[in-house]
């Protein structure tokens, strides 16, 4: 599936992307807009560090998509940075402590999630 190929045609659309992150991969290149698109072997090694935005607990995290297997396109809002150390432990050990957790890709499995 040709995936860069791809995410221009949506950027085409008006989609508001000033920057677009490429890793080689493949033995062949990829067409690349100059000024948007940079390899990830050609970003600055040492960035300047960044500082921290203000949040509150439940400003939105994380924004997942999916069609899943009914192949409707649905979002899951995550609200905060629980299931980034929820998740590796839960695939470490292969179990959870949280009571609602029924299986993997289950709403309740390993965090807190919202859904719209």
């Amino acid at each position: 599936m040709p995936l860069k190929q791809t995410l221009d045609e949506a950027l085409n659309s008006g989609a508001a992307v000033d920057h677009v992150v490429v890793v080689r991969h493949l033995a062949h290149g990829v067409d690349m807009r100059k000024g948007r698109d940079v390899y990830w072997d050609e970003l600055d090694p040492t960035p300047a560090p960044v500082g921290t935005a203000p949040t509150e607990s439940n400003d939105p995290l994380t924004i997942v998509y999916t069609s899943g297997t009914t192949g409707k396109p649905k979002g899951i809002v995550h609200s905060h940075a629980g299931l980034l150390v929820k998740r590796p432990s839960t695939s470490a050990t292969g179990s959870t402590s949280t009571p609602t957790t029924s299986s993997p890709g289950s709403p309740t499995w390993g965090g807190h999630w919202a859904h719209f």
